[in-house]
């Protein structure tokens, strides 16, 4: 039987194509979430959120406040939750009542609607951006989520993060 001698270094571009075409083809964004409690953080609930988060926040008194960041800069996950004593057990006047309020000078459209929330579209002298408002009534709190203040981020990321914090049915 004849042996073949195998020149490692051909075969170097090859495996380099192989990984790069796997890790461009891996799952996307959903793929780099995952469930995370916030129970540590005061608030009886989960949502999807990147394996490398940074959360911070707590209570004071009946408000929650937690923060979920990315530690990641190139995935732009930013998500704020308010905890707050429920006044109305109707979504769609909670949601309505939100409408209200972002519809100032800056709005421009909403992009997606939700029983449970929406995603609206901004201007600010001249700057778009994006941002989201979902809620959930667990119990006697209300939960309110939004992007994280501060930073403007784009279409596909806030509905990203809107994606995540959805409840699943």
């Amino acid at each position: 039987m004849k042996k073949r001698k195998v020149n490692v270094l051909a075969t170097v571009p090859l495996v380099c194509g192989f990984m790069l075409l796997l890790g461009a083809c891996g799952g996307g964004e959903s793929s780099r979430l995952q469930e995370t409690d916030l129970l540590p953080f005061g608030m009886p609930i989960s949502i999807q959120a990147p394996m490398d988060t940074m959360i911070m926040g707590g209570t004071t008194g009946d408000m929650g406040d937690v923060l979920i960041q990315s530690k990641d800069t190139g995935f732009n996950y930013n998500v704020q939750i308010y905890s707050l004593p429920v006044s109305v057990n109707d979504m769609a006047t909670i949601v309505e009542d939100e409408k209200t309020l972002v519809a100032d000078s800056t709005f421009v459209k909403y992009l997606a609607e939700d029983p449970a929330g929406f995603v609206y579209e901004y201007n600010i002298d001249g700057v778009q951006g994006f941002d989201f408002r979902y809620f959930m009534i667990q119990g006697d709190k209300k939960y309110s989520f939004q992007t994280g203040l501060g930073a403007f981020y784009s279409q596909d990321d806030v509905e990203m993060m809107f994606k995540a914090v959805k409840r699943k049915e």
